[in-house]
């Protein structure tokens, strides 16, 4: 961010700079959110595709995207129920917003595959399809709970550093 910054203040001042960040720091708020948002509905309706012609989601053949937004507004006006404990965070989450759910959907879409040795840590487009067909089936939205994604490196046994790169490929594609 600050690389980025001063690249912008000072063009002249600058002979090479390596830049490590995809957020752009000099633009608008407004702007920001648009491309966040943007970005979010594009790649919610590339997963709607995807889950209904895929085999291995669970909403195989499915109006996912339907779905997907009957849960949006019954979390909107009612909330949407979950029914387990994360007893490893200590807490019980039973009333899922429209915030938490639209949000955790957001998380569950970072990741289309995983490696099968971390994706119980990570959420996928898999864990989505499997989250909106329980919240629609056995309407329990736990999947949806903001503390279901509370990230601990301890639990992987991952430095700061191996965390990070994980997330390398969401810059790059």
């Amino acid at each position: 961010a600050l690389g980025s910054r001063f690249a912008e203040l000072y063009p002249t001042e600058i002979g090479r700079m390596a830049l490590d960040g995809i957020v752009d720091h000099g633009q608008p708020e407004a702007a920001a959110l648009a491309s966040v948002s943007t970005t979010f509905e594009a790649t919610l309706k590339r997963f709607f595709d995807w889950c209904h012609n895929e085999k291995t989601c669970a909403l195989y053949g499915q109006d996912v995207e339907c779905m997907w937004k009957n849960l949006s507004a019954t979390a909107d006006r009612d909330k949407l129920l979950g029914h387990a404990c994360l007893y490893e965070e200590g807490r019980c989450f039973y009333a899922v917003t429209g915030e938490d759910f639209r949000t955790s959907t957001q998380k569950m879409l970072m990741y289309k595959d995983l490696e099968p040795s971390i994706a119980q840590y990570y959420p996928s487009w898999h864990n989505l399809g499997e989250a909106i067909k329980r919240a629609v089936q056995n309407e329990d939205a736990t999947a949806f709970s903001p503390y279901k994604f509370a990230f601990n490196n301890t639990k992987l046994n991952l430095t700061d550093m191996e965390a990070s790169a994980l997330y390398a490929n969401l810059a790059v594609g």
